[in-house]
């Protein structure tokens, strides 16, 4: 304790308190070296998704009877952290009141409390308990934030501005909004873009464009320094996504232009990387991968040959069919220009949907956090340890989205969502769907967005209790179906309003698909009806 001696000799008694306390808002409290590796044992293991061996340790470390009240704190963290990089939010609530428990068993505890308060408003912001979160963050601010470190006051600062904003409490979110900036500036100036990405979304509501446009170029100003391409991807979808609400579609387009270029670099290193580690792997798997290739090569030579014969026959029957399709070709060009086109547009919606995939607040603040720790200690290990969090992240981004629709398929990813709906939410979600994978994996990727935006409607707009999915199949039809139980609403007025764009998506999504849309609604409820009538050309023959 010879550095607490050196801060009272220093300072005097009064002004030395008050460093000290600093030192513990900024530092964890009792943490020890053990502690400290164990958090970056933990860290890693997560972000190599080996959550399980992060379980298993510490349940394991828990049973121990030798280990400290401030030690049990801090593992029982550790559990949430893991459970939250699952999406486990009551497993992760759960570990936050164990860890609460143990911290007000050590000499401070009010510095434990403050702090599971903070992890607590987090996470039901996460699961979209607002009124929680704000309770929360109310007893923070009347506290004044102690204990607390500027990082975390900026982090809860910028929710509770968010909140003003979805109250329509404009100047109070303004303001608050800059409250945080000022603190992330001095904590972790690099996370600036998400402070500047939510001013963003703020200043599109109260339709000052140039106030919008500052902010904006302050986030890619910051993204820039700070090297963060995910971060001006993320202004950018903030800004576009204000100029569909604003029925600005001219603009919206402008900037999903520019998002794409963006997208095409960042996808350019993650190409480059994919591509050395696939030479790695050659590498040393080559001896083994020849030793399959002459055992494969018979069963090759065959397969070959009657590849060859498929492909001569289909040849001969595209030709046959060649004279008479051509015909009809003439009549449904344009048609199919403008399917073509749309096609597109949606496309271009679901690539930047997966690229903004990512673990801001979990991963960033659980990095950072670590990283403030290993500064004092060691300042070269936290360089290298810096281009290690880069890289995590770039391998967060890049595995996060992709595989799970194309592991789980379409009625399954759709139960998952209806189960995750009712979860959230006060809302029955019934499912009936007979479906036999039809359809190519981009168009059954266009129906989950069609169903998503729909039930999302649900849940913000209608107030109903109950809600139903529902997807059958006919020789020459796909029907979906999704319904409510909800208030109704005026379908040709909210159509004609600027706010529409989620229904206009519906219908572009659905004439893409060769399909026609129908929303019908009155006070018994809402009907979005939707018939796709399945091309030969377009039938999956999974």
């Amino acid at each position: 304790m010879q550095w607490i001696r050196i801060i009272f000799w220093k300072s005097g008694k009064t002004t030395g308190l008050l460093l000290f306390l600093i030192f513990l808002a900024g530092n964890g409290y009792g943490q020890s070296v053990e502690m400290r590796t164990l958090e970056r044992k933990i860290y890693e293991w997560n972000n190599q998704s080996n959550c399980d061996s992060s379980v298993d340790y510490l349940m394991r470390l828990l049973n121990k009877n030798s280990l400290s009240n401030t030690d049990r704190y801090y593992t029982n963290l550790y559990l949430s952290y893991t459970y939250k990089r699952l999406f486990d939010y009551p497993s992760a609530l759960k570990r936050l009141d164990r860890a609460l428990f143990y911290g007000r068993k050590t000499a401070n505890p009010r510095f434990f409390e403050n702090n599971i308060k903070c992890q607590k408003a987090l996470i039901y912001f996460d699961i979209q308990k607002y009124r929680l979160a704000d309770r929360l963050m109310r007893q923070l601010e009347k506290d004044h934030y102690r204990y607390l470190n500027d990082e975390y006051q900026s982090k809860i600062m910028m929710q509770q501005a968010y909140l003003f904003y979805l109250e329509e409490k404009f100047p109070q979110a303004e303001a608050l909004y800059h409250q945080a900036a000022e603190k992330m500036q001095r904590s972790s100036p690099c996370d600036l873009p998400m402070i500047y990405g939510k001013q963003i979304q703020l200043y599109g509501a109260m339709q000052e464009d140039e106030k919008m446009m500052q902010s904006y170029e302050l986030a890619l100003k910051s993204s820039d320094s700070c090297g963060i391409t995910k971060y001006k991807m993320y202004a950018l979808e903030m800004l576009k996504n204000s100029f569909a609400e604003q029925g600005r579609y001219e603009a919206y387009y402008h900037y999903i232009r520019i998002y794409d270029s963006i997208v095409g670099q960042y996808n350019a290193v993650e190409n480059i990387n994919k591509i050395r580690e696939l030479e790695v792997k050659y590498n040393t798997r080559q001896k083994q991968a020849e030793l399959v290739i002459e055992r494969q090569a018979v069963s090759s030579s065959k397969r070959l040959i009657a590849l060859l014969i498929s492909l001569l026959a289909v040849t001969i029957l595209l030709i046959a069919l060649y004279i008479t399709v051509q015909r009809r070709k003439k009549l449904s060009r344009d048609r199919e220009n403008s399917l073509r086109h749309t096609r597109s547009l949606l496309t271009r919606t679901e690539d930047e949907r997966k690229r903004i995939a990512s673990d801001l607040h979990d991963s960033v603040n659980h990095d950072l956090t670590y990283l403030k720790h290993l500064i004092d200690d060691d300042p070269v290990v936290a360089k290298n340890k810096v281009d290690q969090v880069i890289e995590d992240i770039r391998i967060i981004s890049r595995n996060l989205h992709p595989a799970l629709f194309e592991t789980l398929g379409l009625k399954q990813s759709i139960e998952v969502l209806a189960e995750r709906i009712q979860t959230q939410h006060e809302l029955i979600l019934i499912t009936e769907i007979a479906y036999s994978k039809l359809l190519p994996i981009q168009d059954e990727l266009q129906i989950y967005r069609i169903i998503q935006e729909a039930i999302n409607n649900m849940v913000k707009y209608s107030g109903a209790m109950a809600g139903k999915i529902l997807i059958r199949e006919t020789p020459d039809k796909l029907i979906l179906e999704i319904r409510d139980s909800g208030t109704g609403f005026d379908v040709e007025k909210v159509l004609e309003h600027k706010d529409s764009f989620g229904l206009h998506m519906i219908m572009e999504r659905s004439k893409a698909l060769n399909g026609i849309a129908k929303i019908t609604s009155d006070k018994s409820g809402t009907i979005v009806y939707i018939e796709i009538h399945l091309k030969h050309e377009n039938i999956n023959r999974r």
